[in-house]
């Protein structure tokens, strides 16, 4: 409902509106602000310097790769409604996740050297995967091996203890691989563009607020963002597996326990999690600040601003 056209903005505030503004536009261009691969990159720089200069690469690419993508999307649809007479959902019957490999590939059938573009093509999408997968399983491997273990050796010593482990790190990267794995298998059909969304909606609304707290504080608060953090994730994943019906396909645990895919019917359940759970998030935090602030004033003791 809401949709007038492959030509024409959908009717604002339909569900349609809310699924491609709050979970496609607003979702994904937030979320790529978070994502932890790039927090990894950030946090290996060696200085401000180097750091100055990707940010105009970084400019461009974003706005060329977000813009091509678009713009992409749009011209299949023109091109199988020109080639086949209907358009892209309706020409690619195998679902929308292979609507831009089969236009790749009709696009650069016969053309010279079309082959060898196609395979130069998968060649980068697999380098960029790889590069991404490197980082992902690095944050996950130093979360286990870091910050989990201090965790749990610094319970069970009673005393907040900074250590590592490398056997630990190396475990936890392999079990959240096997993981990966099989829950990709497990997932329905046509789910690219949502996991997507889901992803970085979920690092927008739990760690956006740590981050810009972090980066523009002189003195941090560690509790303020560890709340904002849990706010952020709670809210985010309750709205996704119990009220947005897009992502509750994912672990659907609101029809084990209720019979019914989402809580509550309406233009409710197409608004994206994240339009929720980030300002949550960040009311959390400005909460947890001003709190901090206050006790800081009565015991004297520095709090950040």
């Amino acid at each position: 409902p809401g949709s007038n056209g492959w030509t024409v903005f959908p009717t604002m505030f339909s569900p349609e509106w809310w699924t491609v503004v709050s979970t496609f536009i607003l979702g994904v261009g937030i979320g790529a602000l978070t994502q932890p691969q790039l927090a990894v990159r950030f946090m290996s720089s060696k200085d401000s310097k180097s750091l100055n200069k990707s940010m105009v690469i970084g400019c461009v690419f974003i706005f060329v790769i977000v813009g091509i993508a678009y713009t992409v999307g749009a011209m299949s649809n023109l091109y199988f409604f020109n080639e086949h007479g209907v358009n892209a959902i309706q020409w690619v019957t195998s679902g929308t996740d292979f609507i831009i490999p089969t236009f790749i590939m009709e696009i650069f059938h016969g053309f010279t050297f079309g082959d060898l573009f196609v395979s130069l093509f998968l060649i980068s999408l697999i380098s960029a995967s790889v590069s991404t997968i490197s980082a992902l399983m690095h944050t996950i491997g130093a979360a286990g091996g870091y910050d989990l273990y201090s965790a749990i050796v610094s319970r069970r010593k009673g005393v907040e203890m900074d250590v590592k482990s490398l056997p630990v790190n190396r475990i936890v990267t392999m079990v959240m691989m096997v993981l990966v794995v099989v829950y990709c298998y497990l997932m329905p059909s046509d789910i690219i563009a949502k996991a997507t969304s889901v992803f970085m909606g979920m690092t927008a609304a739990a760690l956006l607020p740590a981050y810009v707290h972090a980066l523009y504080s002189k003195n941090p608060n560690r509790g303020a963002a560890f709340n904002s953090v849990v706010a952020g994730s709670v809210v985010y994943l309750f709205w996704a597996l119990f009220v947005n019906k897009g992502t509750s396909i994912f672990l659907p645990i609101c029809k084990l326990l209720t019979g019914n895919q989402v809580l509550f019917d309406g233009t409710v359940m197409y608004v994206d999690a994240m339009i929720v759970a980030l300002p949550v998030s960040a009311i959390v935090m400005a909460i947890s600040l001003f709190i901090a602030r206050k006790v800081a004033s009565s015991t004297k003791v520095p709090v950040s601003e």
